[in-house]
């Protein structure tokens, strides 16, 4: 019971004294019910009557309780299942009770819920019960029960504390009459600095005694731990070697690990035979089945044989009976008279046929002959009509004055100065040339706004006739895009405003030269200027650890490299050497002479225009911005150039010349040593969690042995971890520690391929046998 709640009179009962287990339920589930609502806070928290809860939740002097405010819910599992309200319940009403196991479920879904082997839930807490023998608190008669096995206990323990005592009283007696009798005996008998001097012997001797059995004790200790290792040691040997027969001495089983190992590859070499005897004998068997078939086939064929051997003795004798049939008649006059009649019955078909074909060509060629002479008549008619179109669209071109100027010449005149002087290409049409237009129109309108700009087909009007089709062509050709654009409220041909931009873009360039500068001086110096400079250093950083790494290396013959980030020169006179450009960009803006930055602005007015040239010479066309982004990328700047130096001899720029001069270590040096610097550089840029990999292809072909034992060491040395496949390498060298290996194999072309698995540990290679 709470005092503080009975202080103000609120009815209340703790939840324990409430419930009972309902009977038949097997005392385990009931201890662990218990446990999980303990372990929750809830087996003591107390139920208080819904019309007290605003009255209590207004008293801040009742902290320190646990109050149950149930949510009870229907039709589904709750607590009640396993507990019950107590028939000795009066403090509150029994409702209020069964609402709160009413509120208990048993659903682990739900924010609150206990099952009968102890696992619960309140809200975001999840527990289990540890698993007491019986429950202690619900139920009267637990709660007796376990109020007097507490009380049994604490009697013995009583009893047991009493015991001790007059065992101790007793002791203490006894040490009192000593203490007594030997005081009696100090003062009476002996010299007291005598017993002093005894008693101080006494004493160091006892000490000596009890350091001499610590010592004792501990060599004992360490005497049964390394009785205990030995013994542990015996049975490990004992239950290894408990199937072994080999007398159990180091130098046995030494031989016959030795033995083993060789084993071990003889046993390699004999699955090796054995994958190629298993192969052999599929082959075998198949040649094997192969040859019954052929044999099977030879039956076939001589039996095929003597049937048509019988046949054709049979024909032979019904031949000879007829040709002596024939003898006895005028058989040659009849054949020869036979053959001329069948003969002519197989031309005379022929000849009438080719007669009649020979009469219908002639009269097909006639009506041929008439029906092109209307053709041509009507086609006649048609270029007449198509000439007199394409004079007028042709007249109305010359109109609007884009080619020439309209004379007094004749048309056919004009028309052929134009085609000389704009000849057609044979890879365009007109309609290539329209789309390409459209497209070149649609890329730069943006920039023609201001203008107007806009585009029209011209010359569409045509007649609605049933012949109209017929000069589809025609009309297609007369129709054009024309572009007209509006200048100072004036609307212009495109022509017009070409002359009009020209004229603009001549003042604009006046008044860019005088403007440029500042343009320069306040973004491209001062701006930025600063994060080229801060990147090239930083390229520069890089390639100076880049030539420390190399430094390092010890290549094994006396060859070593160095990287340079040269600096590019001037490609016209405008422009400043990479070097220059550079030093300037550096500098403070605001420390930069009038001459340097004349210098800036030319250099990149030079590259800008030169840039310009290009595109347009490509057919490409790009911003303004895009072209700046590519010109200000530093890394066209520089060139890297790779050197090389050898012992005794000067450095030198690694060239074609001098590559193809090296020998095969030489040339692996050369290509391996820089990639493998720039890799490490790289690596050490980043992380110190990333990935150290590295994966070549056909690693390290034609090198020779000691150069690949080299590559490895450098490898090894740059902690660099690599995947590696080769036809040919086993990686198997002094200067690699451990290095995992798979050996494909795939006999004569099988269908299916051997992985073996090997390990080397420095010194040598061993077979890995899966277990599985």
């Amino acid at each position: 019971m709470s005092k503080k709640v009975l202080t103000i009179q609120i009815p209340h009962v703790p939840l324990y004294q409430a419930l009972d287990f309902i009977e038949g339920i097997d005392e385990k589930n009931q201890a662990a019910i218990e446990e999980a609502m303990a372990d929750m806070g809830i087996l003591d928290a107390l139920i208080v009557p819904a019309a007290q809860r605003e009255k209590l939740l207004a008293m801040p002097e009742l902290s320190g309780d646990h109050y149950l405010f149930p949510e009870p819910q229907f039709m589904v599992h709750s607590i009640n299942q396993y507990l019950k309200v107590d028939d000795a319940l009066i403090a509150i009403s029994k409702e209020e009770v069964v609402s709160v196991i009413n509120s208990i479920l048993i659903d682990h879904t739900h924010h609150t819920h206990i099952d009968e082997k102890g696992n619960y839930r309140l809200g975001i807490l999840w527990g289990r019960a540890t698993g007491k023998e019986t429950a202690r608190f619900i139920g009267a008669s637990a709660r007796i029960k376990y109020r007097e096995e507490k009380l049994s206990r604490l009697k013995a323990e009583l009893s047991e504390i009493s015991d001790r005592l007059a065992a101790k009283t007793q002791i203490l007696n006894q040490i009192k009459t000593a203490l007594a009798l030997l005081k009696q005996e100090f003062t009476a008998s002996f010299d007291p600095q005598d017993l002093i001097t005894a008693a101080t012997v006494v004493k160091q001797a006892g000490f000596d005694a009890q350091m001499s059995d610590k010592a004792l004790q501990k060599k004992n200790d360490e005497e049964k731990s390394c009785y205990h290792q030995l013994q542990q040691i015996k049975e490990t040997v004992h239950r290894i070697t408990l199937r072994i027969t080999l007398p159990q001495d180091l130098k046995t089983y030494e031989e016959a690990q030795a033995a083993a190992i060789s084993y071990g590859s003889e046993l390699h070499r004999l699955e090796k035979i054995t994958i190629l005897l298993q192969h052999s004998l599929g082959s075998l068997r198949v040649a094997e089945n192969r040859y019954q078939e052929i044999l099977q086939e030879i039956d076939d064929l001589l039996y095929e044989i003597n049937q048509l051997n019988q046949s054709r003795s049979a024909m032979e004798i019904t031949r000879v009976n007829l040709n002596e049939q024939l003898q006895l008649t005028d058989y040659p006059a009849i054949q020869a008279e036979l053959e001329h009649c069948l003969k002519a019955l197989k031309t005379l078909p022929k000849e009438k046929e080719e007669a009649v074909k020979i009469l219908e060509r002639q009269k097909l060629g006639l009506e041929r002959f008439y029906e092109e002479q209307a053709a041509v008549k009507r086609t006649l008619l048609l270029t007449a009509k198509r000439f007199q179109l394409m004079e007028d669209a042709f007249t109305e071109e010359l109109a609007l004055g884009y080619l020439i100027r309209r004379t007094e010449a004749p048309l056919a005149d004009q028309a052929r100065e134009l085609i000389q002087k704009n000849p057609q290409s044979e890879k365009q049409n007109k309609e290539q040339i329209t789309l390409r237009l459209m497209e070149i129109f649609k890329d730069n309108s943006q920039y023609l706004r201001e203008y107007a700009v806009n585009s029209q087909y011209v010359f569409e009007d045509q007649p609605l006739d049933e012949e109209n089709d017929r000069f589809k062509q025609v009309w297609d050709l007369r129709r054009r895009m024309n572009i007209t654009a509006r200048v100072a409220g004036k609307v212009v041909n495109f022509y017009d405003l070409s002359d009009h931009l020209k004229d603009s873009l001549d003042e604009t360039d006046k008044l860019l030269k005088e403007s440029d500068r500042e343009l320069f001086e306040d973004i491209l110096v001062k701006n930025i200027s600063k994060k080229i400079s801060a990147r090239i250093f930083h390229s520069e950083k890089w390639v100076d650890n880049m030539n420390k790494l190399m430094e390092k290396m010890d290549t094994s013959m006396g060859l070593s490299f160095s990287l340079k980030w040269a600096s590019k020169k001037a490609e016209t006179e405008e422009q400043l050497d990479t070097k220059k450009l550079v030093n300037l960009l550096k500098m403070d803006g605001n420390l930069l002479r009038d001459e340097d930055l004349t210098a800036l602005s030319e250099h990149f007015r030079s590259k800008i225009a030169l840039a310009r040239r290009t595109l347009e010479d490509k057919g490409v066309n790009l911003t303004f911005h895009s072209i700046m982004r590519d010109i200000l990328d530093y890394r066209k700047w520089f060139e890297f150039k790779l050197f090389f130096k050898k012992t005794g001899q000067l450095s030198k720029e690694l060239t074609n010349n001098g590559f193809f001069k090296f020998s095969g270590g030489e040339k692996a040096m050369a290509m391996y040593v820089p990639l493998f610097s720039a890799v490490n550089a790289r690596y050490e840029a980043a992380g110190k969690e990333s990935a150290r990999m590295l994966s070549l292809d056909e690693a390290f072909a034609g090198v020779d042995e000691q150069n690949i034992r080299d590559m490895f060491r450098l490898l090894n040395e740059l902690d660099l971890s690599y995947i590696i496949n080769s036809q040919i390498l086993w990686g198997d060298y002094d200067t690699v520690d451990s290095l995992a290996i798979s050996e494909l194999i795939r006999p004569d072309n099988a269908d299916f391929v051997t992985v073996l698995n090997y390990h080397w540990n420095g010194k040598l290679r061993r077979l890995v046998i899966d277990d599985a």
